[in-house]
C-alpha cells in the first residue's frame, strides 16, 4: 500500500535520466478542453439570459446578412429566401414604373425584412401550441429584434454598397435595357468580367455564399442551444424532432432547395427576363443561384457539427467519487439518464476504480457534464458520437404548464 502511494506522489511530476546527456521531465496535467461548442451558452437557462443571447445574435445575424446576402444578391434559408425573392421583385418592379431609385429602395429594404416577420406569424403560434411557449417567445424576439435591425442597417445611406469581398454584380447588366444601373437586378452571370466598379464576378459570389454558410450554422447553432431557432422550416424542424428523436436531414435540404428555386424564379429570373427580354436558362441557373445552392448544403453540415441535437453520445467519466455523482442523477426531476458502472483496474497505481457510463442524447449531455464537473473537477470526462443504436433512450422536454 505504502509502495503505491508513493507511485501516486510521484505521477505528477517526475524525472528520468535516458543517458549522460539527456534527462526527461514527465508532468501530469489537466487537460481543459471543452467536451462541447459553445459550452458558454450551455449553462445559460434562464429566460432572461436566453432573450440577451438571442438580442445579440440577431445584431450579428442582420449586419452581417446586410453584408453578404442582401447586397449580393443571395438567397436566405427557407422563408428568408421567399421574401428575399419578393423584395427584390417589387424593388425592380417600382423601378420599372417610374418609381424613383430611393423609393425602390425603401420598398426594397422593408419587404426583404418585414415580409419574412409576417409570414413566421402563424409558425410562432403553432411552435407555442406545439412545443412551449418559452421556445416561441424567444424566436418571435429573434425575428423581430432582426427585422428591426435589418431595416436599420440596410437605411443607413450607402450602405448597399458595403460589400467585404468586392462587387459581384455587373452594373451594366440592365443599362442599356431599361436605362438603369444594375442595383436592383440583382444578378451574378458566369462571365468573368470584372471591371472595378461595373464588375461581375462568379468567383467572389462562391466564397460570399460560403462564408454565410458558415457563420448562419453557427448563428443558427447558437439559437438553438438557448431555446430558440431563426424561425421558418426550423421550427417545424425542432418539432418533428421532439417528437420523432430524429432530424428531417434530407427531406429539409430538399424544402430549402424547393424555394430557392421559387427565389431565385420570382427574385432574379423574372426581374432579368423583363429588363433585357433574355430568357435563357443560364439566367436561371446563374452563378448567384448556385452560391446559394452550394450554402444550403454547407449549412446543414456546419449546423450538424456544431450542434447535433438528436444525435445519440456516449459519455464516460473516470471519477473517484461515482456514488455522489449517481445520486445527483438520480435526484433530477426534470432528466432521467441510462447510466453504466464499470469497474477496472489502474494501470499504474493497480488499484480499482470507477467509470460511469451515460447513453444520452446531444442535447441532454450538458446536464450530465455539469454535475460530473461540480462534484469532481478533477474527473476525466469522454464523449463519443454513437453511429448507429437500437433500443430505448431516456428524453425530456418543456411543456406549457396548461397543458395537460
Amino acid at each position: 500500500m505504502k509502495k503505491n502511494e508513493e507511485k501516486l506522489n510521484n505521477q505528477n511530476k517526475s524525472k528520468r535520466t535516458i543517458d549522460q546527456n539527456s534527462t526527461y521531465e514527465i508532468n501530469r496535467i489537466k487537460v481543459e478542453e471543452k467536451v462541447l461548442h459553445f459550452s458558454f451558452l450551455h449553462t445559460l437557462t434562464k429566460f432572461w439570459q436566453q432573450s440577451i443571447v438571442v438580442l445579440i445574435i440577431s445584431f450579428l445575424f442582420s449586419f452581417i446578412s446586410l453584408l453578404l446576402v442582401q447586397n449580393t444578391g443571395l438567397y436566405g434559408l427557407g422563408l428568408d429566401a421567399l421574401s428575399h425573392s419578393i423584395a427584390r421583385l417589387a424593388s425592380f418592379l417600382a423601378i420599372n414604373s417610374g418609381k424613383s431609385d430611393q423609393f425602390a429602395r425603401v420598398i426594397f429594404n422593408i419587404c426583404f425584412w418585414m415580409i419574412n416577420f409576417v409570414i413566421n406569424i402563424p409558425l410562432f403560434i403553432f411552435a407555442s401550441a406545439k412545443i412551449n411557449k418559452n421556445f416561441a417567445i424567444l424566436t418571435m424576439l429573434f425575428m423581430l429584434f432582426a427585422t428591426i435591425f435589418g431595416i436599420a442597417f440596410s437605411s443607413i445611406p450607402g450602405s448597399e454598397n458595403w460589400l467585404i469581398l468586392g462587387k459581384v454584380i455587373d452594373s451594366n447588366f440592365t443599362s442599356n435595357a431599361i436605362k438603369q444601373p444594375n442595383n436592383i437586378v440583382q444578378i451574378t452571370t458566369w462571365a468573368v468580367n470584372y471591371s472595378g466598379q461595373n464588375g461581375n464576378n462568379p468567383i467572389s459570389i462562391m466564397f460570399y455564399g460560403l462564408l454565410w454558410a458558415i457563420i448562419q450554422g453557427a448563428l443558427a447553432a447558437a439559437l438553438l442551444i438557448v431555446n430558440s431557432t431563426t424561425a421558418g422550416f426550423d421550427i417545424f424542424v425542432v418539432w418533428y424532432s421532439q417528437k420523432k428523436f430524429k432530424n428531417l436531414g434530407f427531406i429539409y435540404i430538399i424544402i430549402h432547395i424547393a424555394c430557392l428555386l421559387v427565389a431565385n424564379t420570382i427574385g432574379t429570373y423574372l426581374p432579368s427576363g423583363l429588363a433585357t427580354g433574355n430568357w435563357s436558362i443560364e439566367l436561371f441557373f446563374n452563378a448567384s443561384f448556385a452560391s446559394s445552392f452550394i450554402m444550403i448544403l454547407v449549412n446543414g453540415i456546419v449546423v450538424d457539427v456544431l450542434f447535433p441535437k438528436y444525435k445519440m453520445v456516449k459519455i464516460e467519466a473516470y471519477t473517484s467519487k461515482p456514488k455522489e455523482i449517481l445520486d445527483k442523477i438520480f435526484a433530477l426531476k426534470d432528466k432521467r439518464f441510462s447510466v453504466t458502472i464499470a469497474n477496472f483496474k489502474g494501470g499504474y497505481s493497480g488499484e480499482m476504480q470507477q467509470v460511469l457510463i451515460i447513453n444520452t442524447m446531444y442535447i441532454e449531455s450538458s446536464v450530465a457534464l455539469k454535475i460530473i464537473n461540480e462534484i469532481d473537477p478533477n474527473a476525466m470526462i469522454c464523449m463519443f458520437d454513437i453511429k448507429r443504436m437500437k433500443g430505448t433512450i431516456y428524453t425530456s422536454n418543456i411543456v406549457n404548464k396548461d397543458k395537460k
